[in-house]
């Protein structure tokens, strides 16, 4: 399955270690994880400015997480309307990559619920559709 990580997850994996990291593990070894240039620099700005990590921290953090992603560029979203505009590419991203899910923990992002192909949904319902799809 095709899948599209918001910022706030990744960054959650490499900062907790916890719940989001374990998804984040699982997804790296039984699906495709999708990504785009976009993702990757608003991932090392908040690890830089955010989280007051080194420009050497953060190109490590970059090359360990996204290392079996596919790079893909948003399509042009503008059929949504959302208060954070910024948004807008992380739907772009799952559009483009033909994403079954995008996992994110925004709330605004996840009241859409469904994009398209695209299911939103939290990580802990993350858990819940993947038992779906496997039975």
């Amino acid at each position: 399955m095709r899948l599209l990580f918001d910022t706030n997850v990744l960054i959650a994996s490499i900062i907790s270690h916890g719940s989001c990291f374990e998804i984040l593990e699982h997804c790296i070894r039984n699906h495709t994880l999708i990504t785009s240039d976009y993702i990757i620099d608003e991932f090392k700005r908040t690890l830089l400015n955010k989280f007051n990590f080194s420009s050497k921290d953060v190109l490590e953090a970059e090359s360990i997480v996204f290392e079996r992603f596919i790079k893909v560029a948003p399509q042009n979203i503008d059929n949504i309307d959302l208060s954070d505009k910024s948004d807008l590419p992380i739907i772009g991203t799952a559009a483009a990559g033909k994403c079954r899910l995008l996992i994110t923990g925004d709330k605004e992002l996840l009241s859409i619920g469904k994009y398209g192909f695209t299911n939103i949904v939290s990580p802990t319902a993350f858990w819940k559709f993947e038992r779906k799809l496997n039975i």
